[in-house]
């Protein structure tokens, strides 16, 4: 048999059909190529510079005593502050010594005082006040009140210049007492009037008991000498409450008094218009072993004055303060 032989032409002209698609193929390995000198092209001159980085190092290794060298010159001061402490350390006992000689003597001195003062039960410093309770009392209790507060001022030897003149006290309480037993029908112009004189009264003896707290200074016997009470009366020097009202029949009244603890018998007494000066001026009404009392045979319409006291084991209390009573 014959071998078939392709006609060389065709061959021939499929060449160009075959190499047109290699271009695309080729371009872009070019173009890859093409940057690659200019990569490579710096690398010499950084290589170059390796031999003077290395030639630099024992320059800096050079330098560290340079550095190292003033260390010891500040640490040095800070070891001579150190080593100063134990040396002022050392100096504050012998001072603190001079202030212990005298600041412990002293010390036992005041704690010395204020156990005297405030542990000693002997002894009190306590200020004495004026009460002002008075302003609560009743009228026909607080008029006898403070007519016996201007008796005791008056030429008091502690109270020689009160703030307000006795005098004036004096027609306060008079003016109080006249309008207290005009405003006993009940008008009610007269209540209102002697609502007006209690208040005038109230004002003028604050302020006398004001003046008797300044000048006494808290001594009790003073305040005491003036009539006016204390803040605080002591236990022992208690007195009985005392209460009048009208008696079962014309010209008698009921004295009833708050019970004292451990009292035997109760003392009472009655004075006719007025105060009296003087305990000699007291009528002795008789006595009782309760706290009641019942007083007959009295002029109506009058004003008297009563008062009471009790007996008890420890001795008879002061008398109440008087109370006035208009006998019906």
């Amino acid at each position: 048999m014959q071998r078939a032989i392709y006609p060389v032409p065709t061959v021939i002209g499929t060449i160009p059909t075959v190499i047109v698609p290699i271009s695309p193929v080729i371009a872009p390995v070019q173009a890859g190529i093409s940057p690659v000198p200019t990569v490579i092209a710096p690398i010499p001159p950084v290589i170059g510079t390796i031999p003077t980085v290395i030639g630099m190092i024992p320059t800096v290794i050079g330098m560290i005593p340079t550095v190292i060298a003033p260390i010891p010159l500040v640490i040095a001061p800070v070891q001579a502050g150190i080593s100063s402490v134990p040396t002022v350390i050392g100096t504050i006992p012998p001072v603190i010594a001079p202030m212990q000689a005298v600041i412990l003597p002293v010390l036992v001195c005041l704690t010395s005082i204020f156990l005297i003062i405030f542990k000693n039960p002997l002894i009190k410093f306590s200020m004495k006040k004026v009460a002002l309770s008075f302003v609560k009392l009743p009228v026909n209790t607080k008029i006898p009140f403070c007519r016996n507060v201007v008796n005791d001022l008056t030429d008091n030897p502690f109270f020689p210049s009160p703030d307000e003149p006795l005098a004036n006290a004096k027609a306060g309480v008079d003016k109080l007492e006249a309008s207290e037993l005009a405003a006993r029908d009940g008008s009610h112009t007269a209540i209102a009037a002697r609502n007006a004189d209690e208040e005038e009264v109230d004002r003028i003896f604050r302020i006398l008991a004001a003046y008797v707290e300044r000048i006494s200074a808290g001594d009790e016997v003073k305040i005491l000498s003036s009539g006016f009470q204390l803040t605080k009366q002591p236990a022992t020097a208690s007195k009985a409450v005392l209460a009048v009202t009208d008696g079962a029949n014309s010209g008698s009244v009921k004295l009833i008094a708050k019970a004292v603890e451990k009292a035997g018998a109760y003392l009472w007494q009655y004075a006719k218009d007025a105060i009296p000066d003087t305990e000699a001026g007291w009528t002795q009404a008789g006595t009782s072993t309760q706290a009641t009392f019942d007083i007959i045979g009295l002029t109506a319409a009058s004003k008297y004055y009563f008062r009471v006291a009790a007996i008890t084991p420890d001795g008879t209390t002061d008398y109440t303060a008087p109370v006035l009573k208009v006998v019906s």
